[in-house]
């Protein structure tokens, strides 16, 4: 049925191939991250189902035209597509109408998934009377945003400033303040993520001269996030391994906008620097120095939660003067790691 004219789209093209230099015809399965995406401007509505690719066999060339997950008049925007090659590991990307009229999947990195936001606009019918009357103070007009009476809920009262974080807490019967919230998403139940494998690449580690976060050649970070609030206690377990001696390993705690550390396990005091040698236990230089590992705990900071609610902590390594092919982390291509995030909850009272 194709698109409506003035739908933003984007042909996404691919190469598939084998190491020795044949196509490859192994199918993928592209799915919206969202079940439904409409546009009551175009009169158009998609279904998030899965989209299935066959590459060509001699080629393995394949294209597919696909709605932007930013398409103008559509609802929700900012969704992401779900790419899955043949039974490999899933991962997300975002498809904006920038990208132009083409563009290729082996330019496109690897994103969180997202479900995207609605903009809502009410109609004229559901604001009933309100939808004609004067912005005023007085009664029989409509409240400006700072107008006193948004003070009262009903019959309650509602005091103090709202912000970032905080809740509105009923002190009474007819009494509520905006008041910073005791308890954080653990609390009673134990919180994890659903999987703590990590099936992506042997990663080779090359030249870095600052702490840097250990990525897949797609660009895919290794390390986990899990559901969290400031003040939660998150139980970090790893289980991986690694070879070479010319780089310092340490676990990184990601910052809200999901690119920078926040602080590193090493970090002395919950300090942005690592130690000089990195997080103890990973230490290289194994024979000479043999160690012992167990779970390490953090308690999330603020800024340390993404807009998705997730705490993040990943692998980073330090190595200016790295050489060889040696230094390298098994974080799949049949070595899997594990790496399990665990929330207990705010400490008790």
């Amino acid at each position: 049925m194709g698109f409506p004219d003035s739908a933003n789209t984007t042909v996404l093209t691919m190469t598939l191939g084998l190491v020795d230099g044949t196509g490859d015809r192994e199918t993928v399965t592209i799915t919206p991250s969202v079940s439904q995406i409409v546009s009551t401007t175009l009169n158009d509505i998609r279904e998030g189902t899965a989209i299935q690719v066959v590459p060509d066999r001699a080629t393995g060339k394949a294209s597919v035209k696909l709605l932007n997950t930013d398409a103008g008049g559509y609802n929700p925007t900012g969704w992401t597509y779900t790419i899955q090659r043949g039974t490999g590991t899933p991962y997300s990307i975002s498809l904006p109408k920038s990208l132009g009229a083409t563009a290729d999947l082996a330019d496109l990195t690897a994103v969180s998934e997202s479900p995207g936001a609605y903009d809502v606009l009410l109609p004229e019918s559901e604001l009933g009377a309100a939808a004609f009357l004067d912005v005023g103070t007085t009664t029989g007009t409509v409240a400006a945003g700072d107008d006193s009476r948004f003070g009262n809920v009903g019959a309650v009262t509602v005091s103090g400033t709202a912000a970032s974080g905080k809740v509105l807490t009923a002190t009474s019967a007819s009494a509520a303040t905006w008041q910073t919230p005791t308890g954080g998403v653990g609390g009673a139940s134990i919180v994890s993520q659903g999987d703590d494998r990590i099936d992506l690449e042997i990663v080779v580690l090359t030249n870095a001269q600052a702490w840097t976060v250990v990525r897949t050649s797609g660009g895919v970070a290794v390390g986990k996030s899990v559901k969290a609030a400031a003040g939660d206690r998150i139980l970090v377990s790893t289980s991986f391994m690694y070879t070479g001696t010319q780089y310092e390993l340490d676990l990184a705690v990601m910052a809200s906008d999901g690119t920078s550390v926040s602080r590193y396990a090493s970090s002395a005091g919950n300090g942005t620097t690592p130690g000089p040698e990195g997080y103890a236990p990973f230490y290289t230089q194994a024979t000479s120095f043999p160690h012992a590992s167990g779970p390490i705990m953090f308690t999330v900071g603020a800024g340390e939660v993404d807009t998705n609610g997730m705490f993040t902590v990943n692998l980073a390594y330090y190595g200016p003067s790295l050489s060889g092919t040696d230094q390298k982390i098994y974080a799949g291509g049949g070595y899997i790691a594990r790496w399990t995030l665990l929330n207990i909850g705010p400490e008790p009272a």
